[in-house]
């Protein structure tokens, strides 16, 4: 990654919390824009060269991977439970003498996708893509730091 300026990017501006209970202390945000006023509570600081922007998008991806951790092992630690519940209830189902040997395979069949599908997800939490968008991406050249603007003709609504 080259040192210095970072040449037509606008530089990102991101917040630093210190007293705002809703996120731990040493948390980051971005802006959602340049002149977005600094929240109560938070440090406002401006990432201008590729040095910091770099340290930026490693501080905010560790974030991001450690808070979909804790959602993960929390989701697992609710959903668990009620899991084993529904399937207990599909296995008793599935040994009563009413079930027809049709229903059986059907249940047996659904337990082993649920299991399946529920593996991928699992897995796609470690496969995602994050990036911060001024470290991968160009401004146009002659737009202005606070400019949202969208092209209507290029968009197939």
């Amino acid at each position: 990654m080259p040192a210095g300026k970072l040449g037509s990017l606008s530089a990102p501006v991101y917040f630093l919390n210190m007293r705002d209970e809703r996120y731990p202390v040493g948390y980051y945000i971005l802006a959602p824009y340049s002149d977005f006023p600094t929240p109560e509570g938070w440090i406002r600081y401006c990432a201008d060269d590729w040095h910091q922007v770099g340290r930026l998008q490693r501080i905010l991806l560790a974030q991001e991977l450690e808070r979909a951790r804790r959602e993960h092992i929390r989701e697992h630690l609710v959903m668990e439970p009620l899991r084993k519940k529904t399937r207990d209830s599909i296995y008793s189902t599935m040994v009563s003498s009413s079930t027809s040997p049709e229903m059986r395979d059907f249940l047996r069949d659904w337990l082993k996708l649920r299991e399946d599908k529920r593996k991928k997800h699992e897995e796609n939490l470690y496969h995602r893509t994050l990036y911060l968008h001024a470290m991968e991406y160009d401004a146009r050249p002659g737009r202005r730091d606070n400019e949202e603007s969208v092209n209507l003709d290029v968009i197939n609504l």
